[in-house]
């Protein structure tokens, strides 16, 4: 039932404890493929010889966490849902087992994301501290992990969410293949930032729900982070932890996730326009390793709007069946 990817690069340091919990699930119906991006360490290595079972790509080169998603889904026969597994994060015994169960019993929920709580690596154990509970939208277009760096103390409901956060997330197959554009899944002009968000957004659009259940439980090892921020200074510090690519990427593929996907109405303009000043003043003055992104959105923004147009017809398209099988629906019931 469960096709489970492990996009890798470099990780020895990982993949053993990773794949140790991936074996330890309750749930057993599942196959474990691990796309290595061209390892220089000894990740493949390991895997070979501790866990023959697993199946083992070898990429010539680094397609990155999404690249690689779009490969498998692609080329290989995957299974009817497909958990996107980070080698940094570890599941807790039940996390396939519930995972399946609301796939199974909500057939319009397209992606269920979990509790995913963090793990301290340097003392090898597990915290309350949350990591994510899916990412949060606001209507100035400011979107967060949910809950990052409080106290887990069951306060976010189980329900929907804005979108998934891509360290591990359980997909029906049939929701990915439904929202594919321009030939892929998970957009590869991104390489490895805001593509999950960009993903769980148009996923919402076709009419699939991105589903939070805090029964699935699982445990990452962040670098960064995606909080709200207490004030300009805490929003400085933030962006400092954050490596300069990393930067450049998100501010990058931030604003090309709005443009392929977002339709701001009216009441929200005011908010988002004063948002975007105060965060290119801040870009332009004190970030200047990010000023390539401006360049980077130049360049992709005439292929993105080719997206955005794909994206909005497929839209109406759906509208249009769904108002055309709501109509041959009331004609039934007259006719009865």
């Amino acid at each position: 039932m469960v096709s489970i990817i492990i996009p890798v690069l470099n990780e020895e340091k990982n993949i053993r404890l990773c794949l140790k919990r991936v074996y330890s699930q309750t749930y057993r119906n599942f196959e474990v493929i691990v796309f290595d991006n061209g390892s220089t360490d000894q990740t493949s290595s390991i895997v070979r010889k501790e866990f023959p079972a697993v199946k083992i790509f070898n990429s010539p080169k680094n397609l990155f966490v999404g690249g690689a998603m779009n490969y498998c889904l692609k080329n290989f026969n995957l299974r009817k849902y497909i958990l996107l597994l980070c080698s940094d994060v570890i599941l807790d015994p039940n996390f396939l087992e519930e995972g399946t169960k609301i796939l199974d019993k909500k057939p319009d929920v397209g992606v269920v994301q979990g509790k995913i709580l963090k793990f301290d690596s340097k003392n090898n154990k597990k915290t309350n501290i949350i990591d994510t509970t899916g990412f949060e939208f606001f209507r100035n277009r400011r979107i967060i992990n949910r809950g990052h760096g409080q106290i887990d103390q069951n306060q976010y409901p189980e329900g929907d969410i804005f979108s998934f956060e891509g360290a591990v997330a359980l997909f029906r197959h049939s929701s990915l293949l439904d929202s594919m554009i321009n030939n892929e899944f998970f957009d590869q002009d991104f390489e490895w930032m805001a593509d999950d968000l960009d993903l769980g957004w148009r996923m919402n659009l076709f009419g699939w729900r991105n589903y939070y259940c805090p029964r699935l439980i699982a445990y990452h090892d962040r670098k960064t982070t995606k909080r709200t921020s207490r004030g300009r200074l805490d929003f400085i510090r933030q962006r400092k932890t954050i490596p300069a690519k990393k930067r450049m990427l998100d501010f990058c593929n931030f604003h090309l996730t709005i443009v392929k996907n977002d339709n701001i109405p009216w009441p929200d303009w005011p908010g988002f326009l004063w948002r975007e000043i105060q965060l290119w003043i801040y870009v332009f003055v004190f970030e200047w390793s990010t000023w390539p992104a401006i360049i980077r959105m130049i360049k992709l923004l005439p292929k993105t709007i080719r997206k955005r147009k794909e994206i909005m017809n497929k839209i109406k398209s759906k509208v249009k069946n769904q108002k055309s099988k709501m109509k041959i629906k009331s004609q039934r019931i007259k006719i009865k």
